[in-house]
């Protein structure tokens, strides 16, 4: 299957997913799906992932393509017994109600978030930002 296939699919059953699993509409309404602007030289560029702050662990999405989460790594790429995880239709809904948080980072401190996610599962960097006053809503 490619990356088109899997796109297309996302977008056409996210909303029947969230009906299906409340665990996905939970996600969006609690706005655990971020999204990433980078401040370069006073310029904002949009990142193109999107990160998951969950309870025990965080997730590296990209949309309709890749989640770092277990789930998606087994039986996405291995078993390919589905063709999605629900961060994934998180994430799509998310887009859909525009229900992100979003956070101003620069590109120094992408590369510690990204770092910690994948290496412990959870980026204290990332909990700093989005706890701090001005990002909390």
């Amino acid at each position: 299957m490619d990356i088109n296939e899997v796109v297309n699919y996302i977008s056409q059953h996210w909303s029947m997913e969230i009906k299906r699993n409340p665990r996905i509409e939970s996600i969006v309404t609690l706005r655990k799906i971020i999204k990433i602007y980078i401040d370069i030289h006073g310029t904002l560029i949009e990142y193109p992932a999107r990160f998951y702050i969950g309870v025990k662990r965080d997730h590296i999405i990209i949309p309709g393509v890749y989640c770092s989460c277990k789930d998606y790594v087994i039986h996405v790429m291995s078993e390919k017994k589905s063709k999605a995880c629900i961060h994934l239709f998180a994430e799509e809904a998310a887009k859909e109600k525009n229900l992100y948080r979003t956070i101003v980072i620069d590109i120094n401190t992408l590369y510690k978030i990204i770092n910690e996610i994948m290496l412990f599962d959870r980026s204290p960097t990332l909990r700093r930002i989005l706890y701090k006053k001005p990002y909390r809503k």
